[in-house]
């Protein structure tokens, strides 16, 4: 099983529930993110909109619903991961995403 498709799959999933939820069918955020350099650390992120798109509390709610959600708790499982909701800075402006840390 490959742990970046996973992720992509559980986040596009829960993207298309916020999408109903929310009444934005455009919406393009949560993202799951796993560079290559991200691998090498054994990390990932889930953005959730960055600090312009809808303000800091509006990316801490979708980074607080990813982090609930089932499917994204079984995954987490799966891969013996550990995540949490962070705080970034981005031009002044604050936002929230989902660090995911991997077992070594």
């Amino acid at each position: 099983m490959d742990k970046k498709k996973e992720l992509q799959k559980v986040v596009g999933l829960i993207r298309a529930d916020i999408r109903v939820e929310d009444n934005n069918p455009s919406t393009t955020y949560p993202k799951a993110m796993m560079t290559s350099q991200q691998m090498g650390h054994n990390t990932a992120t889930v953005n959730c909109g960055g600090a312009y798109g809808g303000g800091g509390q509006y990316t801490r709610k979708k980074a607080l619903r990813v982090l609930r959600d089932e499917r994204f708790i079984k995954y987490l499982d799966a891969f013996k991961a550990k995540a949490e909701v962070e705080q970034i800075f981005e031009g002044g402006n604050t936002g929230f995403q989902v660090r995911i840390r991997y077992a070594e």
